[in-house]
């Protein structure tokens, strides 16, 4: 929604949002005239200073970032701008949103060992290539996305700050979500199990 925002006001420009961000983003953007560049979590603004004036905007899930307003997440001045946005055009948030569309996603973390968390992930990443042998496109700056031909996409990476293993997903329907969930799921377990550690 804030990418449309933007880019309805600029014409064209960059929008930075982290790897484990929606496909929506990337139809939206392109509709309106801009561009997807994809960073690591937590290091949007850093790619959002990079791009200078080009970029329009930079988010993560739930965050957002506005050059014109300043280089730091505030999310008092996102709802300030859905806000204004709602008293404007006259409509409630479901309507205002209507246009934007919503796709089943997944976002779960297992707990394992701190000095195993990276080698788990690493064999993972490995085996995620060979059993999603039709991927179309991947992306390995901060874990492994691996972007599928009907726009369903896999994300595992390690957490930054939790001794966790993340998993992310979307997919257009659930069922699809579901299955490459649960293929992802089955290669993390067998290599974790591997290692003595057991994902519950």
């Amino acid at each position: 929604f804030y990418a449309m925002l933007k880019l309805k006001e600029k014409g064209e420009g960059i929008v930075v949002i982290s790897v484990d961000t929606s496909f929506v983003i990337d139809e939206v953007v392109e509709k309106y005239g801009g561009k997807v560049v994809r960073t690591k979590l937590g290091k949007t603004h850093e790619k959002l200073i990079e791009y200078g004036k080009k970029a329009v905007m930079a988010a993560e899930p739930w965050k957002l970032i506005d050059p014109d307003w300043g280089y730091w997440v505030d999310g008092i001045y996102q709802a300030a701008l859905l806000t204004k946005e709602m008293l404007e055009k006259g409509m409630n948030i479901e309507e205002l949103l209507k246009e934007i569309p919503e796709y089943p996603q997944i976002r779960v973390s297992y707990k394992v060992p701190e000095e195993l968390k990276y080698e788990i992930v690493e064999e993972v990443h490995e085996k995620m290539r060979e059993v999603f042998k039709d991927y179309e496109s991947e992306l390995a700056i901060d874990g492994l996305r691996l972007n599928m031909p009907d726009k369903s996409w896999i994300l595992v990476r390690a957490s930054g700050t939790e001794p966790k293993i993340r998993i992310y997903g979307e997919a257009r329907k659930e069922k699809r979500l579901q299955e490459i969930f649960q293929r992802t799921l089955k290669i993390l377990k067998e290599v974790a199990e591997k290692k003595g550690v057991k994902i519950v």
